[in-house]
Order: structure tokens, then sequence, then C-alpha cells
């Protein structure tokens, strides 16, 4: 599936100032933090066998691949029958001392050397192993453009959306991913590092964080906001209702109108004809992307 992006070159002047930010607060945290991450790593080889970093390969920036550094919290060889696997909720794989640093993303402190190195930026699509790209790539033709721009310890993706755990959960990451490489600047990076993680952390709504974080243009915001929404949806204003889409193009906004067909529990039928990014207010969830739709469709 491809995703529609046209995509817009970085300026030159956001590119300097964002990677001389990022040399000096890494370089800062690194100093700030080391007693934090020395502690995390005393409680994890307490409590597990192994060393308590790991590192793993990563696909970074044009398709370079580079070593990212963690803290670990999984049990030792975990994937040796598996092989590349994304991990799930109440995954035995996870140490009850690794569930508390993935919570906190205290397992990622170690990626501050992968930033002031320049692997990796705060912000940005997230890294990922090669063997998943290769085969994300094969559903997602588009997908390789994510390494457009460095891989972030953080990004809108992560802030908006819960972790990866089947293919189906890919797509709309990747738009809030293609959303960041053409509209992304300072004023959004940090607000995500500000804001967005923080309440992240604590589990706050995604579709308020998506208010929070999300820059203009403004009418993207909508479909933002739809894509943190809970996956039920309401659509057209209807609750409860199970709810399909004609697409006329799969693209991230590109379709001038889309047709909903509501189908309410009372077994009556209505279509709206209704554009992309336009939604039905505070209360009710915004009228999906065309391939956010599809996910409505799809769980339907």
């Amino acid at each position: 599936m491809r995703i529609g992006t046209g995509s817009k070159p970085r300026l030159d002047v956001y590119g300097r100032v964002k990677r001389g930010a990022e040399i000096a607060l890494s370089a800062l945290l690194l100093f700030a933090l080391w007693p934090v991450g020395l502690l995390c790593m005393v409680a994890v080889r307490m409590t597990s066998s192994g060393s308590p970093l790991y590192s793993q390969r990563r696909l970074g920036y044009k398709g370079r691949i580079f070593t990212v550094y963690k803290i670990r919290t999984m049990y030792l060889d975990c994937e040796k029958d598996t092989g590349a696997v994304w991990s799930k909720p109440g995954d035995s794989r996870v140490t009850p001392v690794g569930r508390f640093l993935r919570k906190t993303h205290l397992d990622e402190l170690p990626q501050l050397f992968n930033i002031l190195r320049g692997d990796m930026s705060f912000v940005g699509p997230r890294p990922e192993r090669p063997e998943i790209a290769s085969d994300l790539t094969a559903y997602y033709p588009d997908y390789h453009r994510r390494t457009d721009v460095r891989p972030g310890l953080t990004g809108l993706a992560q802030v908006l959306l819960p972790p990866d755990t089947e293919r189906g959960g890919v797509r709309r990451k990747l738009e809030l991913d293609f959303f960041y490489i053409e509209h992304g600047d300072l004023w959004m990076d940090l607000k995500i590092l500000i804001l967005g993680t923080p309440l992240h952390i604590i589990d706050f709504p995604r579709h308020l964080i998506a208010r929070c974080v999300v820059a203009p243009p403004a009418a993207w915001r909508p479909s933002i906001e739809r894509l943190a929404w809970d996956p039920a949806g309401i659509v057209g204003g209807y609750p409860r209702a199970r709810t399909t889409l004609d697409e006329s193009s799969i693209g991230f906004g590109d379709s001038p109108t889309c047709v909903a067909h509501s189908t309410p529990r009372d077994g009556g039928r209505e279509s709206i004809t209704t554009p992309p990014l336009s939604h039905g207010g505070w209360h009710g969830s915004p009228v999906a992307s065309v391939s956010a739709a599809r996910d409505l469709r799809e769980s339907s």
C-alpha cells in the first residue's frame, strides 16, 4: 500500500539549529542522568542473568545501519527461537524490572550516546530493526521514506499512538511520521518533548495530547486527532454505529471528499459525503482520513 506524502526538503537552518541543540542537550543529560542509568542497570543485573546493556542493529538516516544501545528489559536470549518479533502487552519475555523501565522509558537512556554521536535525534520516527523494516516495505512501499530524517528517541507517532504489536497498526504511525517529516519544526519538537512525552507516560488521552503538540496547518489537526482517537471511533455523529468507507484515494488527506456509510443499531442506513479532514467537534470523534477510516472498516 502506498501512502501519498509530497515531502518538502528540510530547511538548512532548522537542521543546523536542531543538531547543535541535540549535541548540547544530550551531553548535559548524559552528565546529569548517569547515576539514574547506573541504578537501572544494577537493578536489571540483580534480577536477571546477563548484561544489563544490550545493542541492536537499527535502520538509520538514509537507510544506514547503526547500533542502538538500550538497558535490557527482556530475559536473555528470549528471541533465540522466534527471531525478530514485536513485543505485545503482557509479553512474558519482559522482566518485572523491565516493565517499569519500559513504562518510564528509562531503558532508552543509553540512546543519548546515539544522539550525541549523530545516529539519532531527540525527535523523529523511531528506528526500526532492518528485518522488520524489510517485511513492512513489502506492504507499504513508502516505508523507506521514514529514513529521510534521523530517527528519534521519541516522535509524534509515539506520543499519539500505542506501540506496534502487529502489521495493521503501522499505517497510522506512518501517516504521523510523514506528517512530521513534512511539517516538523523546532516548535513541534519542543512540544513533543516537553508536553507530549510526559503526558504519554501518564496515559493522558491521546487525542488531547494531539491538541497540545500538533502545530499548524490547522487543517491537518482533525485528522491527526482522529488517528490518536480510540479505534472504535464515531463517524458522522453516529455513536455505536458500524461504519465503512468508500475510498476515492489512499493518500493522507489526498481525497477532497470521502463517503462514509453509517449503519446505526436500529437498522437504518445513511450515507454522508464529507471532507476527510473535517470533524464532528469536541464530543464526537473526528471523521477519519482515508486510510485511517479503512482501519475502522476492517475492525467493524
